[in-house]
């Protein structure tokens, strides 16, 4: 390796294992990172336990303790992953982790996706058709695939029903499921995370009722069956959700390594506040690291048996091939890149021409060059880059020079085409701000962030894009599912309320009656005493002509409000309104009459 290539691999490497990983397993994916150029001294392995543990302290650092004292209760760190189920029983604080505990079972959710799918092939009448379900065959893993979709639906429903269409050349499947099913088909899996869970708290001579909270991650654990064999097991209503499963060991792991990392610790308070001047004030050097980077972890280190250790000699060798097989991949993608840009540049030709409207002989002239180029690149099998390139530059001179019609049409394509990636720039940005969040937490925020941006455009008086916003934000708070947990309950509901309000405002502006009406009514249902949103669908039934129920909300409103003055106003132009509609109906009636 170069030392420009050596000067980009991090100082410190932590890579995380489940626990209970053979010496042998451990050893290779050292050898793996040993082969890339790391040295050995500054890899560091832990298991996926400890790396969740520092995850949760690093995103839950400013809530939790300062100092691991005797009276801070456990957590425990349940991972129903695709392959293993973990259990980490841990004492955590600001500055220190203390790993009591870890369990893994080596039965994770992807247990349940072959059973349902195993069921369904035994459902099967056909037994030819039966037989084309062989692993690594496409009926095999497109019906893996399927029965991985119905797990994932069946966790919000009671009843589904699979279809897949030609999923062999003879059969359409449709499967009926129940929730009895799953719950069937997952036993052996909450089998197996009850026996990680009872040998962690065994481990950590602890009951359930010691810890003071739950956290769960992975995919598996929001099955509905195995979300309630949690609460039951725990004695628990709420399951934490407050990391990212697709992140958790991710984040831990970078934690352990930049704690490894011989950085400054950070300065003192009274050292801090003595060198502080208001020029400075907002500049923070980059080798002093944030506080949350700097704990103690205790636990037992997971060191590698040095008898399962590749022999220095034989780990030179590997790295000699893998050398030699990136130089030898490079060298081809180059080498092919140059061949398909000059195949792509010639190819294009014959369409440009009849695009261009070029005249007969001169697109006859094309055809001809493209079936010579097409002669050539046969006889270029063993060929340099340079050959393809310095080809290309060629062709590139010889038809701008004698086409120029060509050379005007490639210029607005590129112009097309340089428009539409701006667009798609764009639109990416668009798309990373509207990402879907993961947990809970991350919803309440991401809907948070949509609502005070709807306020911003309400006030800029562009209802339109402020409802689209606020509609955002309603987006994601359907999303949330922990509403055992009376605080994320709360936060749902204050600001699908507020929401819910601030679109009816909008509708109000934008002359939409019914949609304001609709939106004041949900409102009500989340807070039954809203006396803004008794108002609100009071002034949009006046509009609808739905003059008693517009009296009944507006009463209720100024009853709610203390007699707010505004509301007084709009029940005196319900009074006008009904009055002159009155008017209108005797004179429609009268000319009937008459």
């Amino acid at each position: 390796m170069d030392d420009a290539k050596k000067e980009e691999l991090p100082g410190s490497v932590t890579v995380a294992v489940p626990k209970g990983a053979s010496d042998e397993a451990i050893q290779m994916v050292i050898s793996a990172l040993r082969i890339i150029g790391l040295d050995e001294a500054n890899i560091n392995v832990a298991t996926e336990g400890q790396a969740a543990a520092q995850c949760y302290r690093g995103v839950r650092h400013e809530v939790l303790p300062k100092e691991l004292t005797e009276e801070v209760k456990p957590i425990a760190i349940v991972d129903v992953g695709s392959a293993f189920a973990t259990v980490t029983i841990a004492r955590i604080s600001r500055s220190e982790v203390s790993i009591l505990s870890e369990s893994c079972i080596a039965t994770g959710s992807s247990s349940l996706d072959y059973l349902i799918m195993n069921n369904i092939i035994d459902s099967i009448k056909s037994q030819s058709d039966k037989e084309l379900f062989v692993p690594g065959t496409k009926p095999y893993a497109r019906l893996l695939k399927e029965s991985c979709k119905a797990k994932e639906v069946m966790s919000t429903m009671n009843n589904h029903t699979l279809h897949a269409e030609a999923l062999t050349e003879t059969l359409d499947l449709s499967h009926k499921m129940t929730i009895d099913d799953i719950k069937k088909h997952a036993q052996p899996l909450i089998n197996a995370v009850e026996q990680a869970i009872d040998e962690a708290l065994k481990s950590a001579n602890i009951t359930a009722a010691d810890l003071s909270e739950v956290e769960v991650i992975g995919g598996g654990w929001r099955t509905t069956c195995v979300q309630r064999f949690l609460k039951d097991k725990f004695s628990t209503d709420t399951l934490a959700v407050h990391l990212d499963p697709s992140q958790t060991v991710a984040q831990g792991c970078a934690l352990i390594a930049l704690r490894l990392d011989p950085l400054p610790e950070p300065e003192t308070e009274t050292e801090t506040k003595k060198e502080e001047t208001p020029e400075a004030e907002n500049e923070t050097p980059a080798s002093v690291r944030n506080g949350v980077h700097y704990f103690k972890l205790n636990c037992d280190p997971l060191v590698p048996n040095p008898d399962k250790k590749i022999p220095d000699d034989e780990l030179e060798r590997m790295r000699g091939v893998e050398q030699e097989l990136s130089l030898a991949e490079e060298k081809y993608n180059q080498r092919m890149t140059a061949r398909n840009n000059l195949e792509t540049y010639y190819l294009q030709l014959c369409n440009i021409a009849y695009s261009a409207k070029m005249s007969e002989t001169q697109t006859e002239e094309i055809e001809a060059l493209v079936r010579e180029m097409d002669n050539w690149m046969l006889e270029q099998d063993d060929s340099e880059i340079t050959v393809f390139t310095d080809k290309l530059v060629e062709l590139k001179e010889k038809v701008t020079t004698k086409y120029p019609a060509i050379n005007e049409y490639l210029k607005k394509q590129e112009e097309e085409e340089a428009a539409k990636e701006k667009q798609r720039q764009e639109q990416m940005k668009l798309a990373k701000e509207t990402r879907e969040p993961k947990t809970d937490p991350q919803r309440i925020k991401a809907a948070q962030e949509r609502k005070d941006q709807g306020i911003v455009l309400f006030k800029a008086e562009n209802y339109i894009d402020a409802v689209t916003r606020f509609v955002q934000a309603l987006t994601h708070l359907k999303d949330i599912y922990d509403l055992e947990n009376a605080d994320i309950k709360e936060k749902r509901n204050t600001l699908a309320l507020s929401c819910h309000l601030n679109i009816a405002s909008s509708s109000l502006k934008l002359k939409k009656w019914s949609h304001c009406e609709k939106n004041c009514t949900q409102a009500i249902d989340y807070d039954p005493k809203s006396a803004k949103a008794y108002f609100r669908r009071g002034q949009a039934r006046r509009q609808l002509n739905e003059f008693e129920t517009s009296r009944a909300d507006l009463t209720l409103a100024l009853e709610l409000s203390g007699g707010d003055s505004a509301i007084k106003k709009e029940l005196d132009l319900l009074q006008k309104s009904e009055t002159a509609q009155l008017k209108k109906d005797k004179k429609m009636f009268s000319k009937m009459f008459n």
